[in-house]
């Protein structure tokens, strides 16, 4: 395969993490994986506030990621990323409202116009029981309260809105994929090598 970027997408619970290092794997790709969560945006989640300093914190992120995703494929390196920018701007519906919810939306049709994307964008979509199945397994103390499983089943709602308007990425149905088995893992890298004609 040629060197390319592939940004993996889905609500949290849904396995785009685990799909990420599978994949980086298989295709012998450079994996850059979601920024990790400093005590302060913990904190954040946790207790449902600073919302706006959430969203700007992982924003930033995602566009640092992009950028070093494009250093590595103009290395000559297939990147596989585990989230990118793009889902963060489909957060902003779910955790802000009223004038921040209305400058972040105005900011992200920059960002959409002038910050790239992976050259393919594959999301990953399941039921919301099979979704709250996995956030329960994983056992993150914010992740199993009713406020915040509302607030993952409505970001999974943007990204289905999302993607079935946009009919240039990969939509992998993933309820009964996985991706521990070579032949599963075998299906997307064939939606890629589609994709990519």
């Amino acid at each position: 395969m040629k060197p390319i970027i592939i940004g993996i997408l889905a609500a949290p619970g849904v396995g785009k993490t685990f799909l990420s290092g599978k994949l980086s794997k298989k295709l012998n790709a450079k994996l850059l994986t979601e920024p990790p969560i400093n005590n302060r945006i913990l904190e954040n989640f946790k207790e449902s506030k600073r919302e706006l300093e959430t969203i700007i914190y992982f924003l930033n992120k995602g566009i640092e990621n992009i950028q070093k995703a494009i250093k590595l494929k103009n290395e000559n390196n297939i990147v596989i990323m585990d989230t990118c920018w793009v889902s963060t701007i489909l957060h902003i519906k779910t955790m802000l409202k009223d004038f921040e919810k209305e400058i972040i939306l105005e900011q992200s049709k920059f960002l959409e116009q002038y910050i790239p994307k992976p050259d393919i964008l594959i999301y990953l979509t399941t039921s919301k029981k099979h979704i709250e199945k996995n956030i329960f397994e994983r056992g993150n103390d914010f992740d199993t309260n009713k406020q915040f499983l509302k607030r993952i089943f409505s970001i999974r709602d943007e990204h289905e809105e999302y993607f079935k308007n946009n009919n240039q990425h990969i939509i992998i149905n993933r309820e009964k994929l996985d991706f521990t088995k070579d032949e599963d893992l075998n299906l997307i890298i064939s939606r890629i090598t589609e994709q990519l004609k």
